[in-house]
């Protein structure tokens, strides 16, 4: 079974994505577990049902009998909108681009958010600026980086300890997923620490392939080390603990508040 999610569609020609649901259900159910969802947890919800973090960020509190917390597209893009969900329902939980969050953090001027126990930042680079803010605020919140791909179903690794001094590092794979390194040049998997190259991934998330192109699919879907893999076009370095360091794009995708743009 699967469901399609189209991506990049700023090139004029959206990309369907036949992600399949065993890899959408190992997605929630490890985020349902990392973070301890329950009753107690009150979650709020800024994204757009078009980006495929929604899938992550509203399935996840639903399958756990957390209480969800929905704003409307006007309100979801207000900061104040945010500050006051936020106040209002006690949120503990929430889910966000950086450059939202930060935002909403620096709006805050510190007051009115001390319910919030765990934010999570996806779908681009964050900036220090967030953890000066955090700081000279004196909150105590639990930072956390997720990473992944329409592809990889959603989320593929995972940095729990998120801070200032290792911006770049998106952390290790959640259960049931592996990733590879590919030397630029030879396409070879690369296990040596230091090392640099493509991301590859493999597991329960990797995708079917793009609707109707088999060309692409044939491109970035490819059996590696006996593994069915998804090449993500994304540049990191394993660390000597294991952790990956994300450098940037091989070609000139951008992200722009979690959106791919080509």
């Amino acid at each position: 079974d699967y469901y399609i999610t189209f991506t990049s569609g700023s090139t004029g020609r959206p990309k369907g994505v036949l992600v399949n649901q065993e890899g959408v259900i190992n997605t929630l159910t490890y985020r349902r577990d990392i973070y301890n969802f329950d009753v107690s947890k009150v979650c709020l919800q800024l994204f757009s049902f078009s980006f495929d973090g929604f899938v992550t960020s509203a399935f996840t509190p639903l399958i756990s009998g957390a209480e969800l917390v929905l704003l409307d597209d006007q309100e979801r893009h207000q900061v104040n909108d945010i500050l006051q969900a936020i106040e209002t329902y006690q949120c503990n939980h929430l889910i966000s681009v950086p450059l939202l969050f930060y935002q909403v953090l620096k709006a805050s001027k510190g007051t009115g958010i001390d319910s919030l126990k765990t934010v999570v930042l996806v779908g681009e680079k964050t900036k220090a600026e967030i953890f000066d803010l955090i700081e000279s605020f004196n909150l105590r919140l639990k930072m956390v980086n997720e990473y992944g791909v329409t592809e990889g179903a959603v989320l593929s690794t995972i940095n729990l300890a998120f801070n200032k001094d290792r911006l770049n590092d998106i952390g290790k794979p959640i259960d049931h997923t592996g990733t590879h390194i590919l030397d630029l040049q030879s396409l070879e998997v690369v296990t040596s620490k230091e090392a640099t190259g493509e991301l590859a991934i493999f597991g329960k998330g990797v995708a079917k392939g793009y609707i109707n192109r088999p060309e692409e699919t044939h491109l970035r879907f490819m059996e590696i080390n006996g593994a069915r893999s998804y090449c993500t076009g994304d540049l990191v370095k394993l660390e000597s603990d294991d952790t990956l360091t994300f450098l940037g794009r091989l070609d000139d995708q951008v992200k722009l508040n979690g959106y791919r743009s080509e």
